[in-house]
């Protein structure tokens, strides 16, 4: 099936950080758990759109939240 729609959530525990995908926007699964060598109070984030089947892919961010 197309996937039209993903969710990303980023948590900080500690000195980790874990990374989560949803496809309905309820139900998250970790994708990532990393460790920042340096961490700080301020960490920078955004957005990180490519194409997974070369030219010929379009993604739109339509909503980027930080809480």
């Amino acid at each position: 099936a197309e996937v039209n729609e993903i969710w990303y959530r980023i948590k900080k525990s500690n000195d980790d950080y874990i990374i989560s995908y949803s496809l309905d926007g309820t139900n998250f699964l970790q994708i990532r758990l990393l460790h920042l060598i340096h961490d700080s109070p301020e960490v920078k984030v955004g957005a990180y759109i490519c194409s997974p089947n070369l030219s010929g892919f379009e993604a739109t961010l339509e909503q980027i939240d930080f809480d």
